[in-house]
């Protein structure tokens, strides 16, 4: 039947007919059985003993799948994001998964980065918040530092916006702009609300026009999400529980069908990549969780979204 090379090995030529054969079959089954039940259990472990059978290696079986074992690690982390919860176990299994799939880093470390971001942001919002050492700043006796970020302050000056840098420093205490020939601080009870905008500010809404405006910062939403935090801890706010989290979570059951239905990619922009789900009537404004009032935003449009509100 003649002599074949497969994989730099030589083989007959019946045993690589057959080799292609599983290959193709892998091909084929795989993106199935990772919708269905991940590279765990009976399924993929019968599609990885048929490889081995017919000996074909099976890191260059995934390599034939490398879109497919991307798109299934997006989806995984875009559905452990759902409800602003990504617990250790979600982690651990995201990082055994990758590891299954011999994922190259380039793709794996982004998405993993991405889980242990937000998972550093949930832990903010819990009030687990970080301290430092300002820079060149003194600090009232038992004041805690949380944030020095640079900044620049966006101020209307004769119909024209003009930036003007410096830091943002954030305590336990107080807000405080420190700019280079001028600045202000706020008590935490004139701040009422904070938000990131666009990608690049964090909106400050005072009760005093001096501070409130626009920040262009490298990392808005950390910086908002911190500021939130802070506010709320001198409001004596209670950080509702992880296990009471039940308006926001959402039913497996809810992601696959709108992941299905808007075909695991951003109904605006048709992106596949930096997923997330959105409610299209915010859970502020009374939106349910539900197939109806959930679709699949990327990033960017989602931040958009955000801005229009």
């Amino acid at each position: 039947m003649g002599i074949r090379r497969i994989a730099g090995r030589t083989v007959c030529g019946g045993c690589a007919a057959a080799g292609e054969n599983a290959m193709r079959m892998f091909r084929t089954s795989a993106a199935e059985v990772l919708w269905r039940s991940g590279p765990t259990g009976p399924e993929w472990e019968a599609l990885l003993a048929s490889l081995r059978q017919h000996q074909v290696p099976i890191t260059d079986a995934l390599q034939q799948i490398r879109r497919e074992t991307g798109s299934f690690l997006e989806r995984y982390v875009v559905f452990a994001m759902a409800d602003d919860v990504v617990t250790p176990e979600e982690l651990a299994t995201f990082r055994d998964f990758a590891e299954r799939l011999q994922v190259p880093e380039e793709i794996a470390g982004p998405l993993r980065e991405r889980m242990e971001r937000h998972a550093a942001l949930q832990s903010i919002r819990e009030g687990n918040l970080p301290t430092r050492r300002p820079a060149e700043l003194r600090l009232d006796i038992g004041e805690l530092c949380h944030l020095d970020m640079h900044a620049a302050y966006q101020r209307e000056v004769r119909g024209t916006v003009e930036q003007m840098p410096g830091r943002i420093v954030v305590t336990d205490k107080k807000f405080r702009f420190l700019g280079h020939d001028t600045g202000w601080e706020l008590g935490w009870s004139k701040i009422f609300n904070v938000a990131a905008r666009r990608g690049e500010f964090v909106h400050v809404q005072a009760s005093q026009k001096r501070g409130s405006g626009l920040y262009a910062t490298h990392d808005p939403e950390y910086a908002s999400v911190l500021i939130d935090t802070v506010i709320r801890i001198n409001r004596r706010e209670i950080l509702t529980p992880r296990g009471q989290r039940d308006t926001r979570a959402v039913p497996q059951h809810v992601k696959t069908q709108v992941w299905q239905r808007d075909g695991g990619a951003c109904v605006e922009c048709g992106a596949t990549s930096y997923l997330e789900f959105d409610h299209v009537i915010p859970l502020s404004r009374g939106g349910a969780t539900s197939v109806q009032n959930l679709q699949i935003l990327c990033r960017a449009c989602n931040l958009r979204k955000a801005d229009r509100l």
